[in-house]
């Protein structure tokens, strides 16, 4: 059915009625399948007003409301939602919000649980193996990646399973097969701008600068990504174009993204600039203190170089923020 004759029939529907609270909502949904985003608002406000307790509503209009880049609105209504009626739709967008939030450890509280309830849900799968990625949990990251890559019929799917992959091998330190499931991804989706961030960097730290240009600026060219920018930063110190890199740099900057940051620090220590590593590491501290990775991440170049008691400091500081992160717990064994 055409999507026009829907909204003819909802507005017709509200001119005999304008206190039905589920026809604002069926037509929140309409306008919010066709990327109406703050139309879709205005019509779930109107149906949650009319019945306080509509969770349906509510949830739609958080996920209106997330889409616009509101999360906090968003992490309020959806807090809203399963205080009326635990639901897996509202328990699983707290997850997502409070992952884009970089809150990693509530995001993994809800989305472990929320997974534990219903594998099937693809986006909850997503932003889990992600919360994995970014709290050090790389053997679970892998293992999910790959049973979901083993049981998903949907082939479409595949390259998002490969993509994480290659971003956790990235992590753990396997370049080899951290490419190798990269370039399967980019070859099955090649405009998908986080894929071609992620392969750009492990390029980058292999010091194929050649091929680390190419996906980075096909990165930017599908999207607005900081960490491509940084990237590149990175790729124009390496060939001494310093205007650029610092124009790419500063353009990062703007919107600094902490674990896509933290991915740059560790091409820096794999290319053993450990003083530009450092720096990138701080980058990430200072905007954000609390967050673990880029304490590990000065661990391991400390380590490198031999400076046990700074390395031992920082590997320490990494786990007492993350109790999750076994790595750094064998690294100060």
């Amino acid at each position: 059915i055409p999507l026009k004759l829907f909204l003819h029939s909802f507005n017709k529907s509200l001119s005999l009625n304008k206190n039905d609270a589920e026809t604002y909502r069926l037509l929140g949904n309409v306008y919010f399948y066709i990327n109406e985003h703050e139309l879709a608002v205005i019509q779930f406000k109107k149906a949650v007003e009319l019945n306080p307790q509509d969770f349906l509503a509510i949830n739609g209009l958080a996920l209106a409301f997330f889409q616009l880049g509101n999360y906090d609105e968003s992490l309020k209504l959806y807090n809203q939602s399963s205080n009326i009626r635990f639901n897996e739709p509202a328990f699983e967008g707290m997850g997502q919000v409070y992952y884009l939030k970089e809150d990693y450890n509530m995001a993994y509280s809800h989305l472990d649980r929320i997974f534990d309830l219903n594998r099937s849900t693809y986006a909850g799968f997503s932003y889990l193996v992600n919360t994995y990625n970014a709290l050090g949990m790389y053997d679970e990251a892998i293992k999910l990646a790959k049973d979901k890559l083993a049981n998903d019929p949907i082939e479409s799917r595949h390259y998002n399973y490969y993509g994480k992959l290659g971003a956790v091998y990235f992590m753990k330190g396997d370049l080899k097969n951290a490419l190798a499931n990269l370039q399967k991804s980019v070859e099955l989706h090649p405009s998908y701008a986080a894929t071609q961030t992620s392969l750009g960097i492990v390029y980058l730290s292999l010091s194929d600068l050649s091929n680390a240009e190419k996906h980075l600026t096909e990165a930017s060219k599908l999207a607005r990504i900081t960490t491509a920018n940084e990237a590149m930063s990175v790729y124009y110190y390496l060939i001494n174009d310093l205007d650029k890199s610092k124009e790419n740099h500063e353009t990062a900057v703007k919107y600094p993204h902490n674990f896509g940051f933290s991915m740059v620090g560790y091409a820096l220590l794999h290319l053993k600039q450990y003083d530009k590593a450092i720096e990138e590491f701080n980058i990430v501290i200072n905007n954000n203190p609390d967050y673990y990775l880029p304490y590990k991440g000065i661990g391991k170049v400390y380590r490198a170089l031999g400076q046990k008691e700074k390395s031992i400091e920082n590997f320490d500081k990494a786990v007492k923020l993350n109790d999750l992160d076994e790595e750094s717990k064998k690294l100060l064994e």
